[in-house]
């Protein structure tokens, strides 16, 4: 992330994010961007972040009302709502505008999902086999949003999101890979947790494992590790 701004506002994010138990800070350098790193030493066992599920957007977040006008009925999708509904009835609520720090929509620009149809770079890589699978994923996407649309829930931009939307963008496409990226399944469904999305992570090998207890998001060390890691 650049400095413009939004590490002061990740900052905001994790005080209103944590709670007294936090061992983690985030550490902002101009050549790595943004991270979450250990503020102390730590030992296995303990938690380097906990968010309280009330401070979390959760596929239970979605009213009852809007839930019966759901296009599909699976966890995701119900956090998919939940996130569409609170923007436009609260763009301002801190479970939001944390993403619009950490991850705004211009975050997703050279992902293929967002190229334009036709266009030069669409046109390059037009046989590969990537490319085809993200172009039925765009059109998966077009068709979910329709149909999301038609059962009422709106997704054009309110301030101050609207700004942030690039020129020609999606914002229900936004949504779908802001949520595909940083929303945790849990057994109690799924959850965008706050800050927890900055933790450095792998595909294989040790990595840090996101769980829910006693209300709580929280995120433990593979591993003991020390103060700045």
């Amino acid at each position: 992330l650049g400095d413009d701004g939004r590490a002061a506002k990740l900052h905001a994010a994790i005080e209103f994010a944590s709670t007294s138990r936090v061992r983690a800070a985030v550490d902002f350098a101009s050549a790595a961007g943004c991270s979450l790193r250990a503020a102390v030493p730590c030992a296995a066992g303990d938690v380097l972040l906990a968010v309280p599920l009330d401070k979390c957007l959760t596929s239970a977040s979605l009213g009852a009302a809007m839930s019966r006008r759901l296009p599909v009925a699976d966890g995701f999708g119900r956090l998919l709502a939940a996130t569409l509904c609170l923007m436009r009835e609260a763009p301002d609520d801190p479970r939001l505008s944390y993403y619009a720090a950490a991850c705004p929509p211009h975050h997703f620009c050279e992902h293929m999902a967002w190229w334009r149809e036709g266009g030069e770079a669409a046109r390059v890589a037009a046989n590969s086999v990537s490319y085809r699978r993200v172009a039925r994923m765009r059109r998966e996407v077009v068709e979910e949003g329709t149909a999301f649309a038609e059962a009422g829930f709106k997704f054009t931009p309110p301030p101050p999101w609207d700004s942030l939307i690039p020129q020609g963008g999606d914002m229900f496409l936004w949504v779908k890979l802001l949520l595909q990226t940083r929303a945790v399944e849990t057994d109690q469904g799924h959850v965008l947790p706050p800050c927890v999305c900055l933790a450095n992570h792998r595909s294989v090998g040790e990595s840090a494992k996101v769980c829910v207890a006693d209300g709580e998001v929280r995120l433990p060390p593979p591993g003991g590790v020390g103060g700045g890691r």
